[in-house]
């Protein structure tokens, strides 16, 4: 599972920056010589393009799944403002259960990537697939899989950051053998090291 690289910072569907299409070379670059048996999309633009680089090196088209998608996209809800969409996704992340006015919960997003990985380990039993998906929908499946503890082994501030700690273009790994799910890396962007990025400021989904 790949996070969509840096994107440009504003509403709706928005593509990705300059630093985001570095982002996604460098990790597809990584990427080249792993056999892949398809590659997945949430349908939003920035993912897609993220996809776009390490598709054409494996010379695989990228089918877009709505179960990618996150559980909720500022813009989605009418006059929405930035903060008002944080206050809510912050809700949603302390109060997983929550439906917010626009999306779906924590929990029933985790659950549908969940859905999502059970119906290609089917498709491609013992085989690599790569889906490029967003911070939040990674972290609500792991956190519905994994306890919170298991999960700061991998990441020590992962309880207080959450959807945080899936960097852009970060790579996390999960096995599956029909039965139990196997962390394996959790938002790994250690290939990311020399590409400057922006100085941070808000949370970016």
């Amino acid at each position: 599972m790949i996070r969509h690289g840096k994107k440009v910072e504003t509403i709706g569907d928005p593509p990705l920056s300059e630093v985001g299409i570095k982002q996604a070379q460098v990790t597809s670059d990584l990427l080249k010589d792993l056999v892949v048996a398809a590659i997945y999309s949430s349908p939003l633009l920035r993912t897609y393009q993220t996809a776009e680089s390490i598709a054409r090196l494996h010379n695989l088209p990228i089918e877009k799944d709505m179960r990618l998608r996150e559980r909720a996209n500022w813009g989605d809800l009418p006059n929405q403002t930035f903060e008002e969409f944080l206050e809510i996704w912050e809700y949603c992340n302390n109060n997983r259960n929550y439906d917010p006015p626009v999306g779906e919960s924590a929990r029933k997003t985790g659950k549908r990537l969940e859905e999502f990985i059970r119906e290609k380990h089917e498709m491609f039993p013992a085989e690599h697939i790569i889906a490029v998906a967003h911070g939040g929908v990674i972290a609500d499946f792991l956190i519905n899989n994994f306890s919170l503890e298991y999960l700061e082994e991998f990441k020590p501030r992962f309880i207080e950051k959450k959807s945080g700690v899936i960097k852009e273009c970060s790579i996390t790994k999960v096995s599956f053998d029909g039965n139990a799910f196997t962390l394996e890396t959790l938002a790994n962007v250690e290939h990311l090291n020399n590409i400057q990025l922006e100085p941070e400021h808000q949370p970016r989904l």
